[in-house]
């Protein structure tokens, strides 16, 4: 199969793809929110202006057959800052270069057709776009980073990325039946445990037709709640302290809504909202996004109680699946889901500055990352970063 590769310079040509986009973005397998246009069309209106290091330019790239169907997206950037000796590094990364809020990043393609995809694009950044000096390979299958491996150059630094995938079964009961026998335990303990001490609960599932504004107030309070909360088994960050994060998320809860996309689970208790988690649905798959839980019912399991009820939901919605997102956790392991991986890697362009560069990319990363922990982004008394497309000065 022939393919073209075309980059797209401006978010008005992003713009004239949108209908191409989201049709391919449903054949991806498993479906996110993350490879939808809508996603990352707002992620590049919120995320490309903050950068602390260096700059960010639009890079996205699409990729053709030769009858002009859209047969991928790559969703790219060139970020260029100032490395140890005065020199530029020059990385092509994928959107989602967030605090932990682009959970899958990486190609939008039919699985079937990404080893072509990615055999094509490597071969026009090494000969026809060769100005850039690493490429951070992300969400690639690994039957075709096998390939890769066997090809040269190889990808170094390579990590795996699982995500945790229920199918739902015809019933509820059969979904039990599948369950480890101390999981069942605890989903039939979640509900007497109310029961015990008379709280009645109900669950609602909020969609386009309802008040998601205030579902997802309540979810920002919730999972806030959650972070601060003392004496948890584990300690829970707080993804929405920071602002751009919380925008975000407002801005794409109203555009899925549109989309009939969006979902928020509540477990409410007398007449208050104690567990909420933020979904995405498309046809038959559901994608569970970020959640939060009032501490003080934790006693009660309501996390669990709210999982319970929205599998019950799925069932009666003739889901296929339900996508726990991605982590190796717990709380997704108890649910006996499918694994699924995901591969990355960086790939060096030849010459000696891929290889020079390649040893303080890592570094840099690690201290944008913890840059954004520390500054003052969180509370906005950062000084502004540079615009898109420009360069901080030198040091």
């Amino acid at each position: 199969m022939r393919l073209r590769i075309e980059r797209l310079g401006s978010v008005t040509d992003i713009q004239a793809i949108l209908g191409e986009w989201e049709v391919l973005a449903t054949r991806t397998n498993p479906w996110s929110p993350f490879a939808t246009p809508t996603w990352n069309t707002l992620w590049w209106k919120h995320y490309c202006k903050r950068q602390r290091l260096g700059s960010r330019e639009l890079f996205v790239h699409i990729v053709r057959s030769e009858d002009n169907r859209l047969i991928a997206v790559a969703p790219l950037l060139l970020r260029r800052m100032i490395v140890t000796g005065g020199l530029e590094l020059r990385a092509i990364e994928f959107f989602g270069a967030d605090p932990l809020i682009t959970e899958i990043r990486g190609l939008v393609c039919d699985p079937a057709d990404q080893p072509a995809v990615v055999k094509a694009l490597r071969n026009h950044f090494r000969v026809a776009d060769a100005n850039w000096d690493l490429f951070h390979w992300q969400g690639i299958r690994p039957s075709v980073m096998q390939e890769l491996d066997g090809s040269a150059p190889a990808l170094d630094s390579v990590v795996i990325q699982p995500d945790y995938v229920l199918p739902l079964p015809t019933t509820f009961q059969n979904l039990l039946a599948g369950m480890s026998l101390n999981m069942r335990k605890n989903v039939r303990k979640s509900h007497v445990y109310l029961e015990r001490d008379r709280h009645a609960f109900s669950f609602r599932a909020i969609g386009a037709d309802d008040d998601h504004n205030g579902a997802l107030d309540s979810l920002f309070r919730l999972h806030s709640s959650r972070a601060r909360a003392a004496m948890m088994h584990f300690k829970h960050a707080d993804r929405f302290a920071d602002q751009v994060n919380r925008d975000f998320i407002t801005e794409l809860a109203g555009a899925m809504a549109l989309r009939g996309r969006l979902r928020i689970f509540e477990l409410e208790i007398s007449g208050k909202v104690v567990a909420s988690r933020l979904g995405f649905l498309e046809g038959r798959e559901l994608y569970l996004y970020y959640s939060g839980y009032d501490p003080a019912w934790r006693k009660y399991s309501v996390m669990t109680t709210l999982m319970v009820e929205i599998m019950r939901w799925g069932i009666s919605q003739r889901l296929r699946a339900v996508n726990l997102s991605t982590g190796r956790d717990l709380s997704k392991l108890r649910w006996r889901p499918m694994e699924i991986n995901f591969t990355g890697g960086l790939e060096r362009n030849s010459g000696w500055r891929g290889h020079v560069l390649a040893r303080t990319y890592g570094a840099a990363a690690m201290g944008h990352r913890l840059a954004h922990r520390l500054s003052g982004y969180r509370d906005g008394s950062a000084a502004a970063p540079p615009q898109c497309g420009q360069r901080n000065p030198r040091p």
